[in-house]
């Protein structure tokens, strides 16, 4: 009698809810692009009853970035201090990216990044990344940054990220949803977020001295170095516990 297997093969697929709305008038929001993607595992499981292959899908996690189309602010003479001003996290990063009375990147950037063109290009801002804790360690957290690299670098200099615990989750200063929370939690913040930095460190991020972010040059044509795959392995229990409509 053929054992079964005791993991289950997740296809890995994002689904993208646009949360941006638009006004009529003149206004700096409308060049900040809000996105949630939900992360959806795909998988397939024989039914006991029918030996029929039933198709499934769970919910493994999120994301949560910013398109920032600075380009497109600045050509429509919006203030780009007020346009960074829109929400407190926004000018935090302004604030370690620019220096606005200068007109040019920070010189801590410039000197990170020395082939950084200062055209005011866009940016995409990583909120969070939250994975369940029965995903992680299979580097999806970092397959679901080339997703979006790949979907919105069109424009874009940047991508920014805050690694923070808990990770992938940068919400500094918001709790974490219970479904991502870990069992065990390092007591040591530091040692957690250079682990972090280190494990983004694979995908080219780059720690902007002692700001809080990592950064990656994204412009131009480029190679991403680490083509990560987008199936992830989990328990067969856990497969067979949460499909999409319990998660």
């Amino acid at each position: 009698m053929t054992t079964p297997p005791q993991e289950v093969e997740l296809h890995i697929q994002l689904k993208t809810k646009l949360t941006h709305d638009v006004s009529l008038r003149d206004d700096a929001a409308d060049h900040i692009i809000d996105l949630h993607y939900d992360i959806i595992g795909e998988y397939s499981l024989i039914d006991p009853e029918t030996s029929a292959l039933e198709s499934h899908e769970c919910h493994v996690g999120e994301i949560n970035l910013q398109v920032i189309r600075v380009g497109a602010a600045r050509n429509e003479d919006c203030n780009l201090f007020e346009f960074f001003d829109h929400t407190q996290t926004l000018h935090n990063l302004s604030c370690a990216l620019y220096n606005f009375e200068a007109d040019e990147y920070e010189e801590t950037l410039r000197k990170r990044f020395p082939y950084a063109l200062n055209n005011w290009n866009d940016i995409i801002y990583i909120d969070d990344i939250l994975l369940k804790p029965w995903a992680r360690g299979q580097n999806l957290g970092l397959s679901v940054l080339q997703c979006v690299e790949r979907t919105w670098s069109s424009g874009c200099e940047f991508m920014v990220l805050q690694p923070y615990p808990m990770q992938s989750c940068s919400r500094a200063s918001e709790e974490c949803p219970p479904e991502y929370e870990l069992a065990r939690l390092s007591d040591n913040q530091q040692l957690s977020i250079k682990k972090l930095e280190f494990h983004f460190e694979q995908l080219d991020y780059r720690k902007l001295d002692k700001s809080p972010y990592m950064l990656k040059w994204i412009l131009g044509s480029h190679d991403i170095s680490v083509d990560l795959d987008s199936n992830i392995m989990i328990p067969l229990s856990i497969a067979q516990e949460n499909t999409l409509t319990q998660s």
